[in-house]
């Protein structure tokens, strides 16, 4: 995109803009982890962990899906909730039709703790409409959500300008070996074959756990998305009970000096300290996380620059 040149003063010119289909690279939930949104779908490798915003409605419209990866990839998402799916194929080559495709021609696969409200209706409906088989069929669908599986990577792949990039989708950088690649991925085709594979569970099991059990180095089976939201509930909670105290303070008498300022002394402890608190904690663990992780960080951001000027050339 070209455009007059813009004078702002003597040192800064403004003479063009470039837009690039793809976001700089970022930190995690825990201010730790680096991620790379993925600019072309040919550099995704077997073992790769995944991440994509949670789309609760996701295949019901193409319209709703693309949204919602845009959003991710903006980093607008009205919550921070996401998706985490390990692949188990090399990415060989984009087919038109099929999307990206292995070495063998068929569609790349990914295996993840996943279901979609279609296949969550058709589950509730499967034994018949009546109350005790509808009631029966809920409680298993409370009780089991999802299941481990393997799915095509083309269902969280929207269109993009440049044809090989994924907006929304982002990829962990991180170093492994081939070898670690492959035992990760044969890892998590063993556990979606497995008939007695651990049921899916919000707190202990979800998808981020078992994309960590796989991927990670350490095989820990950690969640950082369930403390970091078990957080924001009970502030947000504390922030309710705050809002009660502004409709009591408007509600007293003006000569009640020493009521206003306990009450606002209240308000201010419930609702502005603890997300003073939460932005300074976070604000000195990621300053530390960026020293430590500086050289990650130049890293991806030196691939992701060189993946967007080969793009540039081949277009």
């Amino acid at each position: 995109l070209i455009m007059a040149a813009w004078q702002f003063d003597e040192s800064i010119c403004l003479s063009r803009l470039h837009w690039h289909d793809g976001m700089p690279p970022t930190l995690y939930l825990d201010d730790y982890t680096v991620l790379r949104e993925v600019c072309d779908l040919c550099d995704l490798r077997c073992g790769d962990r995944c991440i994509v915003g949670l789309n609760v409605l996701r295949k019901l419209s193409a319209r709703c899906d693309w949204l919602c990866l845009r959003l991710t990839s903006w980093e607008m998402l009205p919550m921070r909730l996401y998706h985490h799916f390990v692949l188990v194929d090399d990415v060989h080559a984009i087919d038109p039709r099929a999307g990206p495709v292995n070495e063998h021609g068929a569609p790349v696969r990914i295996a993840e703790y996943s279901d979609t409200a279609a296949g969550a209706w058709r589950r509730l409906t499967a034994n018949g409409h009546g109350v005790r088989e509808l009631c029966s069929a809920l409680l298993d669908i409370v009780r089991h959500p999802a299941r481990f599986r393997l799915l095509e990577l083309h269902d969280y792949v929207a269109p993009s300008a440049s044809g090989s990039g994924a907006p929304g989708l982002f990829v962990v950088c991180e170093e492994r070996t081939t070898e670690q690649r492959v035992q990760a991925a044969e890892a998590a085709l063993a556990f979606a074959r497995d008939a007695d594979q651990p049921g899916y569970s919000l707190i202990r099991h979800n998808c981020e756990h078992a994309a960590n059990m796989f991927t990670s180095n350490s095989k820990r089976c950690v969640s950082p998305q369930v403390p970091v939201f078990a957080w924001n509930a009970f502030r947000f909670a504390l922030q309710l009970v705050g809002v009660l105290m502004l409709a009591l303070l408007s509600c007293l008498p003006d000569d009640y000096s020493r009521m206003h300022a306990a009450v606002a002394t209240c308000y201010h402890f419930l609702s502005t300290v603890p997300v003073s608190l939460q932005l300074v904690v976070k604000l000195v663990r990621t300053s530390v996380n960026l020293t430590h992780r500086r050289g990650v960080l130049g890293q991806a951001a030196a691939r992701s620059a060189c993946e967007r000027k080969h793009q540039g050339a081949h277009a």
